[in-house]
C-alpha cells in the first residue's frame, strides 16, 4: 500500500472540548480517556480547544496528542443555553473554525464535549464528519448525534427522548463511565484494603483540577480543627491550573499534619487506592473514586455537579459535606469527619455502595459502541 492509500486508510478522530478557570477540566480530562483508548484501536486524534486560562492545552500536547487551537475571544454571553457564555465567540464562530480544521483533517469520527453546543453549533457547519459522538451529564439541549454517552448514576435514557435523534444510540448510567485502565487495574486491591480499614490514617483532598474558589485550603482549615489524629496523612492534590498554589503551601508548611501537595499527579488511583478517606468534588473524578471504593465526603464546586452529588448521597455512597466556596449545603465537613471517625463502619458501607455503582469497564463499554458505528 502506498503512502496516498495510507493516509486514506488512516482512521482519525477530532475532539472538541475545552477546559478553563469557569469550565474546569473535566471535560479535557474524559476525553483523554477516550483518546487513548481511540489510539489503541488505530485513530490518529486531534483535539480542538479554545484558548483561555486554565485550558489545559499543554497538558494534552505533553499526553502525545496534537492540538489544533481556536482563535483567542473573550466570553460571549447568549441566553440560549444555561452554559452558552463557556463557548468564548459564540456558536456560529466555534463551529465555522472548527469546520476548517474539519474540513483539512478528514476525520472519519468527531467527539464533542462542552455544554455551550447544541443543534445550533452543528447546523453552523457546512459539511459534518460521518460518525458523530456527544459527550454529556446534563440532558438539557439537542444534541444531533449517532451516539450519546452520559455516564451520570441513575439517569434515565427517557431524558434524552426528545433531544436526540431517532436514529441515535443512547449510553446512559453507570456502567459507561469513561475512566483509565489504571482504576480498573487498582480496583481490586483498592476493594480488598477497604474491608481491613478501621481508622483514618490517610485522606486524599482533590478539588477538582481548577478549583478556582479554594475550597481546598477551606478543607485544610476544617481538618486542622477537626478531632483527626494528628498523625494523620493529607495527600492534596491539585491540577495544572489551580490558581493558588503559592498561599497552599504556606498553609501546608503550618499544618499539624504531615501534608503533601501534588500537581498533575500521574498516579492518582494509586493515591486513592490507599487512602482511607477522600475529600472530593462531585465531578467526573467521582466515578474514580467510586471505582475504587473510597469513602468520599463530597463537595459540589458548581451547580451541574448537583445531580450528581444528590444520587450519591442518596444512595449512601458518599457523604455530601457543604464548605465556603462549594455551592450546595450538606453537612459540615466536620461533623461528617467526626461521624466518619466514630463509627467506622460506615466507612465499609459507602465504599460497598461506591464500589457497587461503578465497575470500571466504561471505557471498553464506549469503544464497543463507536467500533459497532464505524
Amino acid at each position: 500500500m502506498d503512502e496516498k492509500s495510507d493516509a486514506k486508510a488512516m482512521k482519525r478522530a477530532v475532539i472538541r472540548a475545552d477546559a478553563g478557570i469557569n469550565i474546569g477540566s473535566g471535560h479535557v480530562m474524559r476525553c483523554l480517556t477516550l483518546a487513548d483508548a481511540l489510539v489503541l484501536e488505530g485513530f490518529e486524534i486531534c483535539f480542538i480547544c479554545r484558548p483561555q486560562t486554565g485550558d489545559l492545552i499543554t497538558l494534552i500536547s505533553e499526553r502525545g496528542y496534537r492540538v489544533e487551537a481556536l482563535s483567542i475571544q473573550s466570553e460571549t454571553p447568549d441566553s440560549h443555553l444555561a452554559h452558552s457564555a463557556w463557548l468564548y465567540g459564540g456558536h456560529v464562530l466555534d463551529a465555522q473554525e472548527t469546520q476548517v480544521i474539519i474540513d483539512r483533517e478528514q476525520p472519519t469520527l468527531l467527539v464533542v464535549d462542552h455544554y455551550g453546543i447544541d443543534q445550533r453549533w452543528f447546523d453552523a457547519l457546512t459539511q459534518c464528519p460521518s460518525h458523530v459522538i456527544a459527550l454529556d451529564d446534563l440532558a438539557d439541549r439537542k444534541l444531533p448525534c449517532d451516539l450519546l454517552v452520559d455516564p451520570t448514576v441513575g439517569r434515565s435514557i427517557d431524558m434524552y427522548k426528545h433531544l436526540l435523534l431517532a436514529q441515535s444510540e443512547a449510553l446512559v448510567g453507570a456502567p459507561y463511565c469513561l475512566l483509565r485502565n489504571e482504576f480498573l487495574q487498582w480496583r481490586e486491591l483498592s476493594l480488598q484494603r477497604r474491608q481491613r480499614v478501621t481508622d483514618i490514617e490517610r485522606i486524599v483532598v482533590s478539588l477538582g483540577g481548577v478549583d478556582a474558589t479554594n475550597v481546598t485550603t477551606t478543607v485544610l482549615t476544617e481538618l486542622e480543627c477537626s478531632n483527626l489524629a494528628s498523625g494523620c496523612q493529607i495527600d492534596i492534590l491539585v491540577g495544572s491550573a489551580y490558581p493558588h498554589l503559592h498561599g497552599l503551601q504556606q498553609q501546608v508548611n503550618q499544618s499539624r499534619f504531615t501534608v503533601s501537595v501534588a500537581v498533575a499527579v500521574t498516579n492518582v488511583a494509586e493515591r486513592l487506592a490507599h487512602a482511607d478517606l477522600a475529600i472530593g468534588a462531585a465531578g467526573s473524578s467521582a466515578w474514580e473514586r467510586c471505582c475504587l471504593g473510597v469513602p468520599t465526603l463530597m463537595c459540589v464546586l458548581a451547580e451541574n455537579q448537583a445531580a450528581i452529588a444528590t444520587v450519591l448521597e442518596n444512595r449512601q455512597a458518599a457523604i455530601l459535606v457543604h464548605c465556603r466556596g462549594s455551592v450546595a449545603v450538606g453537612r459540615s465537613l466536620q461533623s461528617a469527619l467526626a461521624h466518619c471517625i466514630e463509627q467506622s463502619h460506615y466507612l465499609e458501607l459507602l465504599s460497598q455502595n461506591a464500589a457497587n455503582l461503578v465497575d470500571g469497564r466504561g471505557t471498553v463499554r464506549v469503544i464497543e459502541a463507536i467500533k459497532g458505528l464505524l
